[in-house]
């Protein structure tokens, strides 16, 4: 929750939040769609973002520095 807390936040702000998940988290969290934040599987790629916020305990500074 505190990830769609700071979404939240953003939002208020003007930025355009995007949620990119597992397949498995949208099952366990069909909520998370229901606050109006783009929801997207983990597959997406997207082209170009200002922020990028991971919060995951698996992923290290590796997949950071890839997200560069």
């Amino acid at each position: 929750m505190r990830c769609l807390t700071l979404a939240d936040a953003l939002s208020e702000q003007g930025w355009g939040c995007y949620f990119i998940v597992s397949e498995e988290t949208v099952k366990i969290v069909p909520a998370l769609s229901a606050f109006g934040h783009h929801i997207h599987n983990v597959s997406y790629s997207p082209k170009k973002a200002d922020l990028l916020i991971v919060d995951h305990y698996g992923l290290d500074a590796r997949y950071e520095t890839q997200a560069r």
